[in-house]
């Protein structure tokens, strides 16, 4: 196993990276000029295997991600830089599996829907930013089946749908 190291010009380490067998297998740091972290992924035979985290250059976390193998695996969340999270997201095997949740920079939920194998199936689900619902769809397989629904900024239902195997029926 080896390492590489590279420092700037006030010899402070920027990177280090770790290898055997001519590929990454370990960890690899990155630091921002000032010496703040800003990057730490974690390799095993030249595959991200395990966390991936990225910080501002004010050392706050905006972002994790969970690798199996070279592919997503686990959670995805990101942060904007007043530590507000902004996204949650599960993943199996490289394909979006589960809820994915967005949120705007006051932390109000602005998206909520689900996947299973890579495609929307389930509910869909949006609101505007002071909390308000605007959407609410229903999925199988990637396509819109069921009834799909909207509201306006002041919540009074505008639209109202029925959808079959993405076929709009009604």
């Amino acid at each position: 196993m080896f390492c590489i190291q590279n420092v700037n010009l006030q010899n402070m380490r920027t990177l280090l990276s770790h290898y055997q067998d001519g590929k990454q297998h370990g960890t690899r740091e990155t630091w921002n000029d000032q010496g703040v972290r800003t990057h730490l992924t974690h390799w095993q035979n030249g595959e991200l295997h395990g966390t991936d985290e990225s910080w501002n250059d004010q050392g706050v976390r905006i972002l994790l991600l969970h690798h199996q193998n070279g592919k997503l695996h686990g959670t995805q969340e990101e942060w904007n830089d007043q530590c507000v999270r902004t996204d949650l997201s599960h993943w199996q095997d490289g394909t979006q599996h589960g809820t994915w949740e967005e949120w705007n920079d006051q932390g109000v939920r602005i998206l909520l829907s689900h996947y299973q194998d890579g495609k929307q199936h389930g509910t869909r689900e949006t609101w505007n930013d002071q909390g308000v619902r605007t959407l609410l769809s229903h999925w199988q397989n990637d396509n819109r089946h069921g009834t799909t629904e909207r509201w306006n900024d002041q919540g009074v239902r505008i639209h109202l749908s029925h959808w079959q195997n993405g076929q709009r029926i009604k």
